[in-house]
């Protein structure tokens, strides 16, 4: 299961009612209103949750969350070592991804780095980014092409750096400063790699003479591979050193040279003059929120 997700019990049954003597028409209003719902759900527990954040977010009272799960609750907080917990409602707490990148909102963000370990398979981040959370499809886009990196370069025996991941979105999503976007949850920044660096998770200033153009390229295509980026935007100098690393690699696969080198003609691949230390990757809005705007 993803990190911060959340999954349904449609087997288990509502919370047993207590028997009660037949109501009268103003009881059976109170009773109605009382009435626990049928539906068990269980949420995936974060290294910075507390009773009072998931309360929040799944919608339910912390009295109840307590009551839930009684051997997993103390106090505000939850016992270490906590993987799930239970709920019940008529429906699964919302996610989804509000508005444009640059004037939007996050609900139900997923963190990245669910057991604060600063890492995953095939990436890193710096202990002091506390920004990791996107929606449930940019989390699973991540760590899908995290995993697509390391396996390249694995197969082949050969050493790598983990991919730097910088900002995604707040808890809530909104303004995140000094960027301008990385509202909505679709938003992540990753490291440029540079020959020979021996800094894992940071991000350094780049040209195209001290770029890995190969890691980076493989970075950027296990990004590409899964099917939902919108645009990845990089300085324009290295866009056109990757453009030429591209078509010289494969120049004997037409199909593979032509499929990738329509995402710099058809501007998915966006240089401009800023980004010489990361690339920023944007993600399609995700299917079923209605509420994103590309």
């Amino acid at each position: 299961m993803p990190v911060g997700s959340q999954a349904q019990d449609k087997t288990a049954p509502a919370p047993a009612a207590s028997k009660a003597k037949k109501p009268t028409r103003k009881t059976a209003k109170t009773s109605r209103k009382k009435e626990k719902p049928a539906t068990r759900f269980t949420y995936s527990i974060c290294h910075n949750d507390t009773v009072k954040t998931v309360a929040e977010l799944l919608g339910v009272s912390e009295e109840d969350l307590r009551r839930w799960n009684r051997n997993t609750v103390r106090g505000g907080k939850f016992v270490k070592g906590t993987r799930r917990v239970t709920y019940y409602a008529r429906k699964g707490y919302q996610q989804e991804s509000i508005g444009r990148a640059s004037s939007g909102r996050l609900v139900g963000g997923v963190n990245l780095d669910c057991d604060g370990d600063d890492k995953g398979s095939g990436w890193v981040v710096l202990a002091r980014r506390v920004n990791t959370y996107g929606t449930p499809e940019t989390i699973r886009n991540i760590q899908l092409a995290g995993k697509a990196y390391r396996t390249y370069f694995r197969s082949r025996k050969q050493k790598y750096p983990p991919l730097a991941i910088g900002d995604l979105s707040r808890r809530d999503g909104g303004p995140l400063p000094p960027h301008l976007s990385h509202q909505s949850g679709r938003d992540v920044d990753v490291g440029v790699i540079n020959v020979g660096n021996k800094t894992p998770g940071a991000f350094i200033h780049t040209t195209p003479k001290t770029m890995d153009t190969l890691k980076t390229w493989v970075m950027m295509k296990s990004f590409l591979d899964t099917g939902e980026v919108q645009y990845i935007f990089m300085a324009r100098s290295l866009a056109n050193e990757i453009r030429t690393y591209v078509s010289r690699i494969y120049a004997k696969d037409a199909r593979k040279r032509r499929h990738y080198l329509r995402f710099f003609d058809n501007h998915v691949i966006a240089g401009d003059g800023e980004h010489y230390s990361h690339i920023h990757i944007r993600f399609k809005c995700p299917k079923g929120d209605k509420q994103c705007i590309p």
